[in-house]
């Protein structure tokens, strides 16, 4: 095993949607909150997380009409993410 095998532990396993791939994810450290993370599937939901002290949280979940997720970022300073569209170039 190398050095790295050695200190990785899986500490939360969460099924995304319906299974869907993964096609995009960002995370932040927010001050005192945790690790925030935003994630996008191929089946066109967004979903957000809180990670606290071991505990993975939900925070929301959307499906979009029509875009089908390729990028997706936090607006600095806001609550907001913006999200990118793999066919449509939509934002």
């Amino acid at each position: 095993m190398t050095p790295l095998q050695i200190q990785f532990k899986e500490l939360v396993v969460k099924r995304v949607g319906t299974g869907c791939e993964i096609t995009c994810m960002v995370c932040d450290m927010a001050a005192g909150m945790g690790v925030q993370i935003a994630t996008g599937t191929r089946e066109r939901q967004v979903m957000g997380w809180t990670f606290h002290n071991n505990i993975l949280v939900p925070n929301f979940s959307i499906q979009l009409s029509t875009t089908v997720l390729k990028g997706i970022a936090f607006v600095y300073g806001q609550k907001d993410i913006y999200v990118w569209g793999m066919y449509d170039g939509q934002m």
